[in-house]
């Protein structure tokens, strides 16, 4: 009988997923900011701001899912090391946010970081811990 992936993996699953969209929300939502930031930025270079723009999104998302996708299906434990320290990587600039009200952009990413932390935190549990050490007898390599 193939092994039935764990509770902390499906609850891991609906919280990096929630964390994804509310990012890709949130880079819909501030495409034009994000667009003029950009034009600035490269100005004079020769490179396009939105072609540049789309890509380094799509990629960012991308790489995203690929990662959930390798720890959720593929049961490559190490992808949870590396999704908190990617989490401690995109949590140091909120070190650095201005004091006082942040804005919805800050408050979208706080939300989203805390998605994250969640979802890491279910990948170490004990369920997913014997999950992610390896096959049981009938496993088909999905953690169906």
């Amino acid at each position: 009988m193939p092994q039935v992936r764990p509770v902390s993996i499906r609850v891991f699953d609906s919280l990096y997923l929630g964390s994804i969209a509310l990012n890709a929300a949130n880079l819909v939502r501030d495409w034009d900011a994000n667009l003029l930031s950009a034009r600035t930025e490269l100005a004079g270079s020769g490179l396009q701001p939105e072609t540049l723009l789309a890509i380094s999104m799509a990629f960012f998302l991308g790489l995203s899912l690929i990662l959930w996708f390798m720890a959720a299906y593929l049961k490559v434990g190490f992808v949870r090391y590396l999704l908190a320290a990617l989490l401690v990587w995109q949590a140091l600039p909120l070190a650095r946010m201005a004091p006082g009200m942040p804005g919805y952009s800050d408050i979208v990413v706080m939300a989203s970081l805390a998605l994250q932390l969640a979802a890491i935190a279910f990948a170490f549990r004990t369920d997913a811990r014997r999950w992610f050490a390896g096959p049981e007898e009938g496993d088909d390599g999905f953690g169906r």
